[in-house]
């Protein structure tokens, strides 16, 4: 009679308990446009590989290399010029030499330790009285000023100088936690979605607000219907995007509808009638259309005046989407990733169609 093995009993619970609970909060793509990291709840970082993959359609893939990066949930991701992934967590953000990565992904195994640690002080959190650090729920790289933004779980944001380390301004102006930021590509000037219901614009200079919008206030104009099932959940700001000439603004969160103002102006354009929570949100660079995801199993993609072109469900999972990306740096493994609450990222190649998914495992 073969012997029961505990440990190997023990590892096959906690990877059921692993792959049915994952959530990918984020996922970017490295700078040659050959790679896509996601992060997930569990505080693990899987890379795939876009070349290999892509051409094995259409079975699912996993992750060419994982590892442990945080003891908690990875909420944003970005790269910084000279090729390090940055991974914003519940208490720092951590910074990784993609070239070690890589070292180790043609090894076929390795550990990697991160280069360095940025860590946003405590200066007042809306989570409770007393907290010595905060979670960063956004990320943007300012690759002009080599100089990072980041917001999280107080009520401001941080400006940091990548080469020194060091926090050298603070973003003073929204009354609760902030869950998003995006970056003018030409203006630099950073655009923050928060809890409170408010978008703010800041001058990156003297690190004042210069507008304020307040999109959950607007109402939804009569043309748009919206399904009694409609489940959003708040005035929150869940995701801001710019567009690459800087003259539109996408706001969207727990309030009816996906917002699209006049930047210069601050004046509203548009409103697009988009079902639920927006938690998620990316410019097509190719064809100016906007990408948005949310608490659904649904990828929308929208044209600015209004028009729903499209509507695609994903499958094998997510029924809340939590990010969605583009690889616009490779036209060769140019794809669409949609992640959530499922161990499924759903890609997609023509954009009308899962083509294929990419799962995280529990290495």
């Amino acid at each position: 009679m073969e012997s029961f093995n505990l440990t190997q009993y023990r590892n096959q619970i906690i990877s059921s308990i692993y792959e049915r609970e994952v959530i990918v909060y984020c996922t970017v793509f490295s700078l040659d446009g050959n790679y896509m990291i996601a992060g997930t709840n569990f505080g693990s970082l899987c890379v795939y590989n876009l070349s290999t993959s892509l051409s094995q359609l259409p079975y699912t893939r996993t992750p060419i290399f994982s590892f442990q990066a945080h003891e908690g949930p990875i909420y944003c991701l970005s790269f910084t010029n000279d090729r390090i992934l940055l991974s914003g967590a519940d208490e720092e953000i951590r910074g990784w030499n993609w070239k070690e990565i890589e070292e180790s992904i043609q090894r076929g195994k390795g550990s990697v330790k991160h280069v360095f640690e940025l860590i946003p002080k405590h200066i007042e959190s809306s989570r409770s009285s007393v907290s010595l650090v905060t979670e960063t729920n956004g990320m943007a790289f300012d690759s002009f000023h080599n100089a990072l933004w980041s917001v999280g779980g107080d009520k401001y944001g941080y400006l940091w100088d990548v080469e020194t380390r060091q926090c050298t301004g603070v973003l003073k102006g929204h009354t609760d936690y902030l869950h998003c930021v995006t970056l003018g590509k030409t203006s630099f000037q950073p655009i923050t979605g928060s809890e409170d219901g408010t978008v703010k614009i800041w001058d990156p200079k003297t690190l004042q607000s210069t507008g304020t919008l307040e999109p959950y206030k607007i109402a939804l104009p009569p043309t748009h219907s919206v399904p009694p099932m409609d489940i959003s959940s708040g005035k929150w700001v869940g995701a801001v995007g710019l567009n690459d000439d800087e003259t539109w603004l996408v706001c969207g969160g727990g309030f009816k509808g996906l917002h699209v103002f006049h930047l210069p102006t601050l004046s509203l354009s548009r409103t697009l009638p988009s079902v639920g929570n927006t938690q998620s949100l990316c410019f097509d660079e190719q064809d100016g259309r906007l990408i948005s995801v949310g608490n659904s199993k649904y990828v929308y993609h929208w044209n600015l005046d209004g028009r729903l072109e499209r509507k695609v469900s994903t499958t094998s999972g997510p029924t809340s989407l939590w990010t969605a990306s583009i690889n616009n740096y490779s036209q060769k493994n140019r794809i669409l990733v949609a992640g959530g609450a499922s161990q499924n990222i759903n890609v997609f190649i023509n954009w009308g169609h899962s083509a294929t998914t990419f799962q995280i495992k529990n290495e």
